[in-house]
C-alpha cells in the first residue's frame, strides 16, 4: 500500500511520524497470513514486493488481501502498476486477490492502487489516519 506512504508524505507527514503510522497500522490493521502461492523479496519497484512461487493460471484466486479489516501480506507488501496482473475483489467481508492473467513463476505481483475494489482497504487506511489527526 505504498500509494499511501506517498499520499502521507505529501500531506507532510514527517519520517517519524510516517514510521509511527506503519507500526500502528501493522499492530492494530494487520494479520499475518502464510501462502504457498507468493513469497516476499525486494522489489526493483518499491521496497519489499511479492512474487509468484510457481506459475500462476489467470483467474486464479492468489489469496486473501484482508481478513475482517486487517490487511494481509497481500495488502501490505504488493507494488502498484498500471499494468496489473492481479485485481482485488470484495467477498462479503473479505477482499481475495485474482490473478488478471497468467504470471510466471518469480514475476513480481503488481495491482492497480486505483481500481474501486481498494476502497475497502483505503477505508482502513483513513481510518487509521483519524487517529493521528489527518
Amino acid at each position: 500500500m505504498n500509494d499511501f506512504y506517498i499520499y502521507l508524505k505529501e500531506i507532510n507527514f514527517t519520517e517519524e511520524q510516517l514510521e509511527d503510522w506503519m507500526k500502528y497500522m501493522d499492530k492494530y490493521y494487520y494479520v499475518d497470513t502464510k501462502s504457498n502461492i507468493y513469497y516476499k523479496n525486494k522489489s526493483s519497484i518499491q521496497g519489499v514486493g511479492l512474487f509468484a512461487q510457481s506459475n500462476i493460471n489467470k483467474n486464479s484466486i492468489i489469496g486473501d488481501a484482508s481478513i475482517k479489516d486487517k490487511r494481509t501480506p497481500l495488502a501490505r507488501f504488493i507494488n502498484h502498476s498500471n499494468n496489473p496482473n492481479v485485481v482485488f475483489k470484495k467477498n462479503k467481508k473479505n477482499i481475495i486477490g485474482f490473478a488478471l492473467k497468467n504470471i510466471k513463476k518469480d514475476e513480481e505481483l503488481l495491482v492497480d492502487y486505483r481500481h474501486e475494489s481498494l476502497t475497502a482497504l483505503k477505508r482502513i487506511v483513513l481510518k487509521a489516519l483519524k487517529i493521528f489527526n489527518y
